[in-house]
């Protein structure tokens, strides 16, 4: 959600530039602004849970030989393929009809052939990082991808232990002091601090309740910092700056940790967090075709985008959100199961 809100700013877009774009007239702009101005840090946030995730899920078990790297692509397919493949066609006819009418694209200038073979195969970002193309946002979904690869070939050979996730996070770093900062070291770093935090996170069992007790002060601590770090990032919010990579290389994994552990869900609320989890993957592949498909709407009935306008803005979110429940209850996860069922049982 926090990209979503974060991506309004294409409703300010002729072609692939803003026009006219005040950010601080876009709606609940005071409620927001956290969002209008750093939704792009739910992309970090986004790799730093897979981490977490991957290693506590995947682990062992790749690193015991339980899991193939077969079994593994098929989870891994099954999960992210059918609907970057729907999304990208969609995007593909819908830039079609934008480009009729203004001779150029929305938003992502690049959408050629060479980038729509590239988005195929969920290679977009893995060479050039510099330009997007297509359904966007899926740039940091072929990151990851690349990542996945690295971690089971490193889990299958070495383990995910504390010295190997020390051993990718230094080579990183180092690579990032050397060559600065680029979106394929950021997703490893995050993909590892997330990680390390599941490692970190098992230090604190029932049985040690001094680490416990500790590990609860440090992350509460992290969390009262929160309005601090963005004040920080409010006062210079330029990439590269000292304060930024305190906040995205400490604060984000203490962040994702202290969540992960002890968060009680009432069984009568359970259904709906987990509906809403279920709609991270496909809000974040749909917002940008919601976008152009809306923006195709106004410029056919000869009208502007009332960009400025709350209840526009509360319209794009609600058939975002619509859509996205939609898209995962009658397409994703029959898709999904469908391919696990008929891959996985070949495999067998």
């Amino acid at each position: 959600m926090a990209v979503v809100v974060f991506h309004y700013r294409h409703f300010a877009y002729i072609g692939n530039d803003p026009i006219g774009w005040v950010r601080e007239n876009q709606p609940f702009y005071p409620l927001l602004k956290s969002l209008y101005d750093f939704g792009n840090y739910g992309v970090p946030i986004f790799w730093c849970i897979s981490g977490y995730i991957f290693f506590w899920k995947y682990g062992h078990a790749i690193r015991e030989k339980n899991i193939s790297a077969g079994r593994f692509f098929i989870l891994r397919f099954s999960r992210l393929y059918p609907l970057h493949l729907a999304t990208l066609l969609l995007v593909c006819l819908l830039q079609w009809c934008y480009l009729t009418r203004h001779h150029l694209f929305f938003v992502y200038r690049d959408t050629d052939t060479l980038h729509f073979l590239l988005q195929l195969f969920m290679a977009s970002d893995w060479i050039n990082q510099s330009h997007l193309s297509f359904n966007g946002p899926v740039w940091s979904i072929s990151l990851e991808v690349l990542i996945y690869m690295v971690f089971f070939c490193v889990t299958f050979r070495f383990g995910a232990s504390f010295r190997v996730s020390l051993i990718v996070l230094g080579i990183f770093g180092v690579l990032t002091a050397m060559h600065g900062r680029t979106p394929l070291f950021d997703c490893v770093l995050y993909f590892y601090l997330g990680g390390t935090m599941t490692l970190l996170g098992r230090l604190a069992s029932p049985d040690s309740k001094s680490k416990d007790l500790l590990l609860k002060v440090l992350l509460a601590g992290f969390l009262i910092a929160t309005p601090i770090m963005e004040k920080l990032l409010h006062w210079n919010p330029h990439p590269g700056t000292p304060i930024e990579p305190l906040l995205s290389y400490l604060y984000i994994p203490a962040l994702v940790l202290f969540f992960a552990r002890d968060i009680s869900i009432p069984d009568s609320l359970r259904k709906y967090v987990e509906s809403a989890g279920n709609m991270t993957y496909s809000s974040y592949l749909l917002h940008f075709p919601i976008q152009l498909g809306l923006v195709l709407i106004f410029t056919r009935s000869g009208q502007g985008v009332p960009l400025y306008h709350n209840a526009f803005f509360l319209l794009y979110m609600g058939i975002t959100c619509v859509a996205a429940f939609l898209a995962y209850r009658y397409f994703e996860a029959p898709a999904q199961a469908s391919i696990r069922k008929n891959g996985l049982r070949k495999r067998a």
